[in-house]
């Protein structure tokens, strides 16, 4: 009987949770932010990045994963698909 009282409360959280807020389609802040959208939207990987811009892998991975959550995006195609819109592809400064 509790497992079914835990499937019935997960489901219930699960289908609580608010819509993405107007946080979530804000740019990337950081200016690393937005060099790792841009150098990922050229084609090159985290490691590459990396070793482009003197950090870690795991710097990178985690840039990208802020940039996702920011673009409501499950995907890194689909990230930088809806970066342009988002006004994110501008020259870098």
């Amino acid at each position: 009987m509790s497992g079914s009282c835990r499937v019935s409360r997960c489901q219930r959280l699960h289908h609580a949770a608010p819509p993405p807020s107007a946080w979530s389609r804000r740019p990337p802040r950081s200016r690393t932010g937005r060099k790792v959208l841009r150098l990922a939207a050229v084609g090159r990987r985290a490691r590459e990045i990396a070793e482009q811009r003197l950090i870690t892998e795991r710097t990178v991975k985690a840039h990208f994963t802020a940039i996702l959550t920011k673009l409501n995006a499950s995907r890194r195609a689909t990230g930088i698909a809806r970066a342009p819109a988002q006004g994110l592809m501008g020259a870098a400064r």
